[in-house]
């Protein structure tokens, strides 16, 4: 799977943008503030709904603007072109379509263009909050369980109404009944998250012994609860505490993982470019998985990877990416950084203003295609 054709209206300084994709790699080389993140941008707005820079799209939308708009035709082996589009409006509003049929939730879109992205945001996957951990698992297990969605939306829905319920202070009587379904459905997304974890982790191993020869890398998961009892018991006994802080304590939306480099936390032992490339084992671990379990590769979005990543470890994660076949989409200061990278179905763009210009590879150096 690939994207052939983007074009971009009104995002940022992308006022007017429309591209040829390659299947494999494709370069974006310019000065900041040039629009190459909001090249990316584009992509994973039209993948989650949303930024990955901010969460007020309006920041995203053009100056004096009304909406921005992006669209994009897929190419796959099994369903051939797709036709995919979206449109974001000032006032909140949203439309997409797909084969110019109307589609209703961000979700089915997601579904259809499975995508990563590498950038100076995900990098904080580890030394981050849980929050971004909770999404990282709940990414694959989305991809890999048709049943996920809809139980995970249940399962946010009845976490919303027993919070309601607690800071009203109901009697332990009155919770009884929402604390039963609450926690069936909570074992069920556990099922799913843990079953999924499983299957993950052999390829988070390889990749970890791989990056990180002399270091034991060991990856725990926590479901959001103390596994020695049931959930059920838990809020049960937990009922006071939950009234006086107004919220449920326990449950899958405290789930969490955590890696542990020769028996410490990563985050405390790992120097900063070493907990990026953990971060890169996660994500390539995850489009490995997918592909061997369901046969999708997943678009690839590289963020200034010059800064993120030293020349070594760039070029590892880079040759993982060839030996994937993904397609993959990356933004650089200096082409000269990737040249002894370069192979000769790669495609390199020149960023400058907002205007996005194909460079020819000649030999060892890139040309605009105008000279």
């Amino acid at each position: 799977m690939s994207i052939t054709r983007l074009q971009i209206s009104n995002l940022r300084n992308l006022k007017k943008v429309g591209l040829q994709l390659g299947p494999t790699f494709n370069f974006f080389f310019g000065e900041n503030g040039a629009g190459k993140t909001s090249l990316l941008e584009a992509l994973y707005i039209i993948h989650a709904g949303r930024s990955f820079r901010t969460s007020d799209l309006n920041k995203v939308i053009s100056s004096s603007e009304s909406a921005l708009t992006v669209f994009l035709e897929r190419q796959s082996e099994e369903e051939g072109v797709t036709k995919i589009g979206l449109m974001r409006e000032r006032s909140g509003g949203f439309s997409a379509k797909v084969d110019g049929e109307n589609v209703s939730t961000l979700s089915q879109l997601s579904a259809l263009l499975p995508t990563q992205i590498l950038s100076p945001e995900s990098f904080s996957l580890l030394s981050g909050g849980s929050k971004e951990r909770r999404k990282y698992i709940d990414w694959g297990v989305f991809h890999v369980e048709h049943s996920f969605h809809n139980l995970w939306r249940r399962c946010q829905r009845l976490l919303v109404q027993r919070n309601s319920l607690l800071k009203r202070r109901v009697s332990h009587r009155e919770l009884q009944p929402w604390d039963k379904e609450f926690s069936s459905v909570a074992h069920e997304l556990n099922l799913l998250r843990q079953r999924y974890i499983d299957k993950l982790l052999p390829y988070f191993s390889t990749l970890a012994q791989a990056f990180f020869p002399e270091y034991e890398v060991k990856f725990s998961f926590h479901p959001g609860w103390n596994q020695s009892e049931t959930l059920a018991d838990v809020l049960s006994r937990d009922i006071e505490r939950d009234q006086k802080y107004g919220h449920t304590q326990s449950g899958p939306h405290r789930a969490n993982f955590h890696i542990r480099v020769n028996g410490q936390a990563a985050e405390s032992i790992c120097s900063r470019g070493q907990l990026k490339l953990l971060v890169c084992c996660l994500k390539l671990a995850q489009a490995k998985h997918l592909f061997e379990w369901r046969g999708l590769k997943p678009v690839f979005l590289l963020d200034d990877i010059e800064s993120e990543l030293d020349g070594t470890n760039r070029q590892r994660v880079l040759e993982q990416l060839r030996t994937l076949g993904s397609q993959v989409l990356i933004s650089l200061i200096n082409v000269e950084a990737i040249s002894e990278q370069l192979e000769e179905s790669d495609r390199v763009f020149h960023v400058e203003q907002g205007y996005i210009t194909p460079w020819q590879i000649k030999g060892d150096n890139t040309t605009n295609n105008n000279d």
